[in-house]
């Protein structure tokens, strides 16, 4: 397989992205939670420094930043008809403008202010959210400021404290703004045809029928839960038994539903309005196929010699769970063209689909040329393939091959030789791949613990001395626990931000020999590093000396203090290893 290999495309089979909350505000205003939206281009969408076309456009490694169909985005705020957004492009955290009108959100609109009335009496401004806090004064700080009852409010953020909500709003009397806290069941508010909202729980809660009831609403047969980060929109409100309860509208698969939740720990989305954007604020999507990603032909293999086989995935290692129906094959030939996707990719993909009906797929847009890829790629010595490959895979380039001794020169040992140009086009075309086995070199390795399991993790492991089996190891406590491998690796997935499939596979691929065997990289009984672990052989480069590969990479698991070593047992050794892949390789885009 060629070596140093990079991909010019991603196709994502576990698909989704993972939003970024950022942005900055050109007043002192609180806001707390950002709205989500969605591209809605036929091509790509500009990302601008500043609201208006007359900022320059955003830019990431000298290539200018677009956004395609379907990309989603948090939006920190609005300024005119211009959005400041945030979102995650090829592993790297952007933020920037775009015109809001390529923007869907849900609900429709973006909500920049919650109004509010003060119910049930006059109401003290607090400074802090506490009862017993000092009260916001009032002009010279002579007296307190007090709400009379019915006066409008805006809200402008919220939280929680000791159990009690608090909503941080302004208040405007006599030409004075004032800004403070109240308790959030002191004020009526104003929900007009529905407000954003966000689930900040620590953990997903179910939908009720009924405030303060225990009847849980259900879609095909199954409970609704709102997961994490869950948005919906807030309809109205309800009091049962003394307790706050929204009643919401929410996706669940395909349909919307409604019902109740504790209003305790969701949140209003509320975007900050910037300062006004300069009369020049419209934008126009750039077209489909822009110059800066001239789709190439499709590149044939050399000849004699058979292509490589990507390694048989685990089972569960690609599969999201399983909507109410799989898209038809026009709706996901559709979608495949919505998201960008070249004419050329389509078949391929669809045949996929007829497959595995459940995959979703992505694209990586890298914005290089493929003529200029190609020739740096080929620069003789960056990409190495084995010499026993036949003729037309290896480069007879100058320092490539000794047209006096009929032999190719050695780049990595004595059997690594530079690729040639026409091997390094068939590997970086990503159509030459597009089928069962291929495909699972583009795949996610990032966490995403909506798809990933740890019977998932199980089936990876299946003979293997890991699967179903446990071992002991030292808690942060001190005390002795004991845990699956599948378990431990789920922990480490959820540590490190890397694919726990990927992980267990890395593994297995590392220090597994046999269903019953496994390398001595893992014993914890090799002679000077007794007790040391190291399931990623991290570290484990080849050399002469006594123990070879295993004993350095021992070695660098002993010492050190970084991805917490050393790694005198089981549990640090998978662990720390995963930090060690996520920081170095996964989470920044390898």
């Amino acid at each position: 397989m060629l070596k140093g290999y990079r991909r010019l495309v991603y196709v994502c089979i576990t698909a989704v992205l993972i939003l970024v909350f950022a942005g900055y505000f050109n007043n002192k205003n609180k806001v707390h939670a950002e709205a989500v939206g969605v591209v809605n281009v036929s091509g790509y969408l500009n990302v601008r420094k500043g609201p208006g076309t007359s900022y320059a456009l955003l830019k990431s490694g000298g290539t200018g930043i677009t956004l395609t169909n379907g990309q989603k985005v948090s939006i920190t705020a609005k300024s005119g008809n211009w959005y400041n957004v945030s979102f995650k492009l090829n592993g790297k955290n952007h933020k920037g403008y775009v015109m809001g009108s390529y923007i869907k959100v849900q609900g429709g609109s973006v909500c920049t202010s919650v109004t509010a009335s003060v119910n049930g009496g006059d109401l003290q401004l607090m400074e802090q959210a506490s009862a017993t806090g000092p009260c916001v004064q009032a002009g010279t700080g002579e007296s307190d400021v007090i709400i009379p009852d019915g006066s409008e409010v805006t809200l402008m953020d919220e939280t929680t404290k000791d159990g009690q909500k608090w909503y941080y709003i302004l208040y405007n009397y006599e030409d004075e703004a004032y800004e403070g806290y109240v308790k959030a069941e002191s004020l009526k508010i104003s929900y007009g045809k529905g407000i954003p909202g966000i689930w900040e729980g620590s953990a997903k809660t179910p939908l009720y029928k009924n405030a303060g009831k225990s009847t849980v609403v259900k879609n095909a047969g199954k409970k609704v839960n709102v997961g994490i980060k869950k948005q919906f929109t807030i309809i109205k409100e309800r009091t049962a038994s003394k307790k706050r309860y929204f009643y919401i509208k929410v996706r669940a698969g395909k349909k919307t539903v409604y019902g109740y939740l504790p209003a305790s720990s969701a949140r209003f989305q509320i975007v900050q309005t910037e300062q006004d954007s300069p009369a020049e604020a419209t934008e126009t999507p750039l077209p489909e196929e822009p110059d800066t990603t001239e789709e190439p032909e499709a590149t044939e293999g050399p000849e004699a010699t058979e292509t490589p086989a990507a390694a048989s995935p685990g089972p569960a290692a690609t599969k999201l769970p399983a909507p109410a129906e799989p898209m038809t094959d026009d709706e996901f030939k559709k979608k495949l063209q919505d998201d960008g996707f070249p004419d050329s990719y389509i078949k391929p993909l669809m045949e996929l689909h007829g497959k595995f009906p459940y995959w979703e797929f992505e694209v990586f847009n890298t914005g290089l040329k493929w003529a200029t890829v190609i020739k740096k790629e080929s620069v003789v010595g960056v990409n190495l393939l084995s010499v026993n490959k036949s003729y037309d895979w290896k480069s007879t380039e100058e320092g490539a091959y000794d047209w006096k001794t009929d032999k190719y020169i050695p780049h990595d040992g004595s059997t690594w030789v530079a690729a040639s140009e026409k091997a390094v086009k068939y590997y970086m075309d990503p159509r030459n791949f597009l089928d069962e086995r291929g495909i699972f070199q583009f795949e996610s390795l990032e966490y995403r613990s909506e798809a990933q399991t740890q019977d998932g993790v199980e089936k990876i492991l299946n003979n293997t001395p890991m699967r179903d089996k446990k071992f002991t190891y030292t808690s942060a406590s001190g005390g002795k626990s004991e845990i699956k491998y599948s378990e431990a690796f789920m922990k480490a997935a959820e540590s490190s931000g890397v694919s726990p499939y990927h992980l267990a596979s890395r593994v297995k691929q590392e220090v597994v020999i046999s269903p019953t065997l496994m390398s001595t990289s893992v014993s914890g009984t090799v002679s000077g590093y007794e007790g040391i672990y190291n399931f990623y052989n991290i570290g484990a480069y080849s050399s002469t000396a006594a123990g070879g590969a295993v004993a350095n990479g021992l070695k660098w698991a002993s010492t050190g203090d970084t991805y917490n070593r050393p790694w005198n047992d089981r549990y640090k050794s998978i662990t720390g290893g995963a930090e060690y892949i996520g920081k170095n390789y996964i989470n920044v885009g390898q």
